[in-house]
């Protein structure tokens, strides 16, 4: 979402490797995009995926990937994610080595500010980030994974002035985090990509400290539970409530943020030790008619706060976020998505086009 508010130009030409007869599987998807903004001038970028389905495996399972996004600016900024899962032994482990860097503008908003949003400054950030994981499944719904995490960040460029970052903002000064964490989960969705009905909770720590190489010591935690239900053959309501805390010398990148999690407001804007959300969404696929199959359209409701301890919260400090999208399905048979969301809040709005859904 970042920057979606200050687009002149939205561009989307979409170029998709695939064909309409649905009963046929296709395993590779891909688009072009292009767009503008101030911070970037003309940025053009493509994302490319491909899957791959092993015999045995669970529906409820997302298939073995390879995913690729690449974007670059008339200013020479860089955004690269290289993602990929294979299964092993028919479902029974997976493992994952992504890499993801950046070198892109964004807006710094201060820590656990709530009221004066007008207080901000433009940076540039140079982020690499490599954290290989390793899942083990349980029957056919837990998981347990195991994750390392490695991450070096800078700061490239910033307003002159530097008031809000240099007031002893802890992550302005380059980094390098290294640390481990550990995820539990339970899975009763029907399908991977597009569930419809089912539910998965997750809950997920992570731990970061001096002992193996890390320059802060810091613990994130992640509680995740989503909800899916079938109003009709066509029809899914999706729910889902989420909460994320910090504890120790966390850098102000690491903080848990509301906008990365609410469409509607601008990444950086609300960040502070603890969010809660609780998000609503109707997604429906009305046509039947060949040719149309794969058009459908969502509507939710988003609420959340950012804060610095649980005692904060209050119905007056909530930020609430509302909209509609447009989906595409990429992928037929497990129904991957291409999606055109459109959200109001009492900030603006925002525009996200993006792959799968957003729970």
């Amino acid at each position: 979402m970042e920057n979606s508010k200050k687009l002149i130009i939205l561009l989307l030409f979409i170029l998709i490797v695939t064909n309409l007869q649905a009963e046929k599987e296709k395993a590779f998807a891909f688009y072009p995009f292009g767009a503008y903004s101030e911070e970037t001038s003309v940025f053009l970028g493509s994302y490319a995926l491909y899957t791959f389905r092993p015999e045995n495996l669970p529906e409820n399972y997302k298939p073995s990937s390879l995913e690729l996004n690449l974007i670059v600016s008339y200013k020479k900024q860089v955004r690269i994610l290289l993602r990929n899962k294979i299964f092993l032994a028919e479902g029974k482990y997976s493992l994952g080595i992504p890499l993801r860097y950046y070198l892109w503008p964004t807006t710094f908003y201060a820590v656990g500010n709530q009221e004066n949003t007008d207080l901000k400054e433009d940076y540039t950030r140079q982020y690499f980030e490599f954290y290989p994981y390793f899942q083990y499944h349980f029957k056919k719904n837990i998981t347990f994974s195991t994750i390392a995490y490695l991450e070096k960040s800078r700061i490239t460029k910033s307003d002159t002035e530097n008031s809000l970052l240099a007031q002893n903002v802890t992550g302005y000064d380059d980094y390098l985090l290294s640390g481990i964490g550990f995820g539990l989960n339970r899975d009763t969705t029907d399908k991977g990509y597009f569930p419809t009905s089912g539910s998965s909770l997750t809950y997920q720590v992570q731990f970061y400290h001096k002992s193996i190489g890390s320059d802060f010591n810091f613990r994130k935690s992640t509680f995740d539970y989503r909800k899916y239900a079938t109003l009709s053959p066509s029809q899914t309501l999706a729910g889902q409530f989420l909460l994320k805390t910090v504890s120790g010398t966390t850098p102000f990148e690491k903080l848990p943020d509301l906008g990365n999690e609410i469409r509607g407001f601008d990444s950086h804007k609300y960040i502070n030790d603890q969010i809660v959300m609780l998000r609503l969404e109707d997604r429906i696929f009305p046509w039947q008619k060949a040719g149309w199959q794969r058009f459908g359209f969502a509507a939710f409701l988003e609420t959340g706060q950012a804060m610095a301890s649980f005692s904060e919260l209050s119905i007056d400090h909530q930020k609430y976020s509302a909209g509609i999208g447009l989906r595409y399905i990429m992928l037929p048979l497990q129904k991957l998505t291409l999606r055109f969301d459109f959200a109001v809040s009492e900030d603006g709005y925002e525009m996200e086009i993006i792959s799968f859904e957003a729970f």
